[in-house]
């Protein structure tokens, strides 16, 4: 299960966030203001990738009952989290490869959640192919919105190319992109992308990289924030080690990203108001997880909140 949580109330700079211990579900939702969540591995891999949730290389989601059984379980998820008033939606799937089959499972499992809210906001990944789903999407009469993930580090022709070349084809394409957009009515979000790059001029030394990423999350905001509905950077802190590439904590410290994500835009931090409304929601509950060493303990809430939060993570 991915959890995508938003720190301000307009859903424009929207961080992720993916707790690595077991804690109740009801209890995540409380620590966030808006959160979307998704389908992060299907019965089966709906992808070859390790974070598919089966780690067999293979993709098994379109074989006997697991496509049922993922329509079943995102049944489940939002007939389970439909009370909760900070769910800004649930998307399908993560990152699925472009079946054929794919558009129709689609239609089906929407049809099935419909049949429990007829106007939560749903998502649906574009399978790498947002020019085929931003149609597809715009089509339906229901508030079905388009997420595409936005990286240029994996592939060799990108790791070829500097941010400045990766900024000046970004806003080159702006139209493009606004195209896509239009055509879902508007519903199409970047549901991750970030400030990685995978080539860097040769010889440069750490200062222009730095630069180099600057200039590259400067052109993807400036693109966002025209042409789409709202974006969510990958990944909110990374477990250990600086990254400002994929760390939104070190990408805002490195002056990469603007200090404004994660806040809404103009408003300063005020640490007092964020602790009273912390203390507020955590309340006196406590909990049983696993993981940080701990064996079946149970913890306050509040520090339980604290090690959720990497309240010993070096600055």
């Amino acid at each position: 299960m991915g959890i995508h949580r938003s720190c301000n109330s307009d859903c424009r700079s929207l961080p992720y966030w993916s707790p690595p211990w077991c804690v109740p579900f009801s209890i995540l939702l409380r620590l966030t203001k808006l959160c979307e969540l998704d389908l992060h591995a299907s019965p089966g891999a709906q992808n070859p990738d390790s974070h598919s949730g089966t780690g067999s290389g293979k993709v098994l989601m379109w074989e006997g009952s697991n496509r049922t059984a993922a329509t079943f379980a995102l049944h489940v998820l939002l007939s389970q989290i439909i009370k909760y008033d900070n769910i800004v939606g649930v998307e399908l799937l993560n990152e699925p490869n472009d079946k054929p089959w794919l558009p129709d499972w689609y239609a089906d499992t929407l049809n099935d959640l419909r049949g429990i809210s007829p106007d939560i906001p749903l998502y649906v990944a574009d399978a790498w192919h947002s020019e085929k789903y931003a149609p597809w999407a715009g089509a339906r009469a229901d508030c079905v919105i388009v997420d595409q993930h936005l990286y240029r580090c994996f592939t060799e022709e990108d790791r070829k190319k500097w941010g400045d070349q990766h900024a000046a084809e970004l806003r080159q394409g702006k139209a493009a992109f606004q195209d896509l957009t239009k055509q879902c009515r508007g519903n199409f979000i970047i549901g991750e992308f970030s400030a990685a790059l995978g080539g860097q001029p040769p010889g440069s030394n750490a200062g222009e990289h730095d630069r180099q990423r600057r200039v590259f999350a400067k052109a993807e905001l400036e693109l966002f924030e025209e042409s789409c509905g709202g974006w969510f950077f990958w990944t909110l802190k990374k477990q250990e080690g600086w990254d400002a590439g994929w760390s939104l904590k070190n990408a805002t410290q490195a002056e990469i990203m603007p200090a404004y994500v994660g806040r809404r835009k103009g408003q300063a931090p005020d640490d007092g108001k964020r602790e009273q409304a912390k203390n507020d929601a955590l309340g006196g509950y406590r909990i049983a997880f696993l993981g940080k060493g701990r064996n079946n303990d149970i913890c306050s809430f509040s520090e339980t909140y604290q090690l959720l939060e990497g309240e010993n993570d070096q600055e």
